[in-house]
Order: C-alpha cells, then sequence, then structure tokens
C-alpha cells in the first residue's frame, strides 16, 4: 500500500504520526496483533478515479458536533459529484438528524464506540466492505482509532484522510495551513484534492444546506432565547440553576426554548413540571422541528454539544458555556462577535448573573438575516 499519492505541503509538527494510536490499550494490542494487509489495490490513475467515483462514504469526525462541523463538506463533496451515490457513517443516536441533511442519499448506521473485537463492530466493518465504495472521506484530523480502521476496512479505492500512523488511507493529506480550525482542515482537503470548492447561495458562508425547511408561523418576539440542557451522559448547568435562569427569562416576558434530548431526562421533566406551558420545549433530533426555531431565537445557550454546533452552521448568536480547558478555538471562531464563551473548571460553577450578563451583551449585537431558505 502507498503511504500517500500527495507530497506533504506543511506538516503541522509530530503530532499526526501518533494519532494511530488513540484507543484503549488493549485495542491497539489487538490490532498490531493482526496481519494487515492492503485493502485495495493501488490506483494507477489517481485524477480519473476522482474523477469517476459513483459511490462515495464520509465518516464525519466522531466528537461531540462532528456531524454538524462537515456540514459544509458535504456540500462541496455534493457539488463536485452531483450524480454520485454519497453515503454517510453515523451512530444510532444521530441517524434521525442525518437523515434530514439533504446532501446525503444514504445513511449507514452502527456504533463504531464498541471495541473493534466486538461482533457489532466486526458487523459493521463487513457491512462497509460490501459497499464497494469508490471514494472515502475520514474528515477528523485526529478522528478516533476505530473511525479510522472502518475507513480502512471499507475498502474504498480511494481513502482519503490526513496523515496519521497505521496506514487507513491510500491518500494521506498533511494540511498546507496553520489554521488549526477543524471545518477549514475540511475545506483545504477539498482543494487540495481539486475538488470543487463553491460559495452556498444566498451568501451563507458556511454552507450548512439549510435541510429543505420553510419558516414556520411564528411569533418570533416568544423565541428570544433558546437554551439547550444538552445530554443526560454530558455534564451541564445543575438543574437548579437551570430553573432559576428559565425563571428570570420568563420574568423578563419571555417564553424560552427548551431543547433537550431525552425526554426521560429528570432535569427536563422538573423543568416541564415547574414550568408546563411557560417554556417551549423541543426535541434535538428533529431538525425539521427545529432549525425554524433555532434561527428565530435571539440567542442560543448551550454547552459543547451537537445543538450548538447546528447553531454555529446556521449562524446564530450564541452563548457558549464552556470547561476552562476545552479547545473550542478548534470548532468555533471565536473571534466572530455572535459568540461568547463564558469558562470555568466546572460549568455548574458559572453565575447565573454572568449567564445573563452574556445574553444581554449577544442581544445587543445586529443579528444575521435568517439562513432559511425563502
Amino acid at each position: 500500500m502507498a503511504k500517500s499519492f500527495l507530497a506533504p505541503v506543511l506538516s503541522q509538527g509530530a503530532e499526526a504520526d501518533d494519532v494511530w494510536l488513540n484507543g484503549s490499550w488493549p485495542e491497539r494490542l489487538f490490532q498490531f496483533g493482526l496481519q494487515i494487509n492492503s485493502t485495495s489495490a493501488i490506483c494507477p490513475d489517481i485524477l480519473s478515479a476522482l474523477e469517476t467515483a459513483r459511490k462515495i462514504l464520509i465518516l464525519p469526525n466522531d466528537r461531540i458536533g462532528g456531524l454538524f462541523v462537515g456540514l459544509s463538506t458535504y456540500a462541496h463533496i455534493r457539488r463536485s459529484y452531483p450524480h454520485a451515490n454519497i453515503s454517510l457513517l453515523t451512530t444510532p443516536r444521530l441517524t434521525g438528524l442525518a437523515r434530514q441533511i439533504p446532501d446525503i442519499d444514504k445513511v449507514i448506521t452502527g456504533n463504531w464506540h464498541l471495541p473493534i473485537w466486538k461482533s457489532a463492530f466486526k458487523q459493521l466493518s463487513f457491512e462497509l466492505s460490501q459497499e464497494q465504495f469508490d471514494l472515502a472521506f475520514c474528515l477528523g484530523k485526529d478522528c478516533s482509532f476505530r473511525l479510522a480502521k472502518l475507513c480502512r476496512d471499507s475498502k474504498a479505492r480511494l481513502r482519503i484522510g490526513f496523515q496519521r500512523k497505521g496506514e487507513p488511507f491510500n491518500i494521506e493529506i498533511v494540511s498546507r495551513s496553520e489554521d488549526t480550525k477543524e471545518k477549514n482542515a475540511y475545506l483545504n482537503l477539498i482543494e487540495i484534492l481539486g475538488l470543487e470548492k463553491i460559495t452556498p447561495e444566498g451568501g451563507n458562508k458556511t454552507g450548512w444546506g439549510g435541510f429543505g425547511l420553510q419558516e414556520k408561523d411564528m411569533d418570533k418576539t416568544q423565541y428570544d432565547i433558546g437554551l439547550d440542557i444538552g445530554s443526560p451522559y454530558l455534564k451541564g448547568l445543575p438543574r437548579n440553576q437551570l430553573t432559576e435562569i428559565i425563571g428570570r427569562f420568563i420574568e423578563r416576558g419571555t417564553r424560552p426554548v427548551v431543547f433537550y434530548e431525552d425526554a426521560t431526562n429528570k432535569t427536563y421533566l422538573s423543568l416541564l413540571k415547574t414550568y408546563g406551558e411557560k417554556i417551549c420545549p423541543c426535541h434535538s433530533e428533529d431538525i425539521a422541528q427545529i432549525a425554524p426555531i433555532l434561527n428565530a431565537c435571539r440567542v442560543l445557550i448551550s454547552g459543547h454539544s451537537n445543538m450548538l454546533h447546528l447553531g454555529i452552521a446556521m449562524e446564530c448568536t450564541c452563548l457558549v458555556l464552556s470547561l476552562s480547558d476545552e479547545d473550542l478555538g478548534r470548532w468555533i471562531d471565536l473571534e466572530d462577535d455572535q459568540v461568547k464563551v463564558i469558562s470555568a473548571p466546572n460549568i455548574g460553577t458559572i453565575a447565573i448573573d454572568e449567564i445573563l450578563a452574556g445574553v444581554d451583551a449577544l442581544e445587543k449585537t445586529e443579528k444575521r438575516p435568517s439562513q432559511l431558505p425563502n
């Protein structure tokens, strides 16, 4: 197997050489104990193979929000391959969201967070290999050991990803820019390959795609504030803080939107019991429902979640509650005047008055025009 078909333009340091080692020690030992053979023949004509690809697999970054960080890249790939069948790999929890992305023809669901020796992981590898993809894009610069292995196991004729050990790709890209932003790295990958790099209609810089939505008949004054209470598996604001924050917004005459992932979440059920119809609950799996409401909100308050990255992709005004050690600069333009970050070692220690002051400051900024189609 060739280590690279494209010469590196600029290495960002030794970091890229080590990311293949991501994953647990048992998995690494298990992997290195296998005899790894080339999973696809070396393609003698790279340009021809790129031009003629008709069956494409996209493996999005498997970090939080990775599905939405790649939205503009999916649009570019679709524009370059208008007649191709494009598949997107995702987890069961995000399948409903992924199926609503217009640039994707097929969603392949699998839980790649399982150890690689588990039968479900092996079955997913087998299913991918049977698809006979012409081209596979693995978008994460430091995606997980498991996701890179799935890309290799797909046996796509061309497998494109960022340089790492273990040879999961037969075209390896080394970013030519020192820009650490994940989305920009994906777009550089597209540009390096000579694929069509486009600016979506309407001047939407992010290229989130619009999801074919129409703005609902709603009273926008009711949706000044969106509050993402997140997943029960992720630490966010504790229940007492959420209760008080929502109460303070209701006192201001607004009807906060509460975005939730799990209808059995005790925090969500408590808020619903306390405030009833004074809040607007929205399940975050239905883009067709939440995107118009999210777009109507003056400010979205969220932690580092899928909801936040959907809001960023839609160019919404966002107040981000972050842990002090989170590298948000990889995912978010911290110089954007419509994004404000409040950090603390523990999100639960962020003062309510600081959150309210952050919302007030953002509400004074001029909101971008609606990103929904006319």
